[in-house]
């Protein structure tokens, strides 16, 4: 429904306006995780999974994360979590 997100109707402008809204999103992350480990400070909840689902698919989009490097460090944390590893390696087998 690109009329939700332009007023011309052409497809560069939905995908601008996505990126500027997307930014606006990790701007906040980026902010709530500097000086922490995830989103609770030291303390991981699922949302830190929800969080690292969000931003890799941005990611895997060609949004690049350079200029959010608070978020980059918490990808390697949660990539480094034992429960993550375990599913790593179950997706491998």
């Amino acid at each position: 429904m690109p009329s939700f997100y332009t007023v011309s109707g052409i497809v560069e402008d939905v995908v601008e306006r996505g990126r500027t809204a997307l930014k606006v999103y990790l701007d906040i992350a980026e902010n709530r995780l500097t000086g922490s480990s995830y989103w609770y400070g030291e303390q991981w909840s699922i949302f830190d999974v929800y969080l690292h689902w969000c931003y890799t698919r941005a990611l895997r989009g060609g949004y690049p994360l350079d200029d959010f490097p608070a978020i980059l460090a918490h990808q390697k944390i949660v990539e480094s979590r034992p429960s993550f590893q375990l599913r790593k390696t179950i997706e491998n087998s």
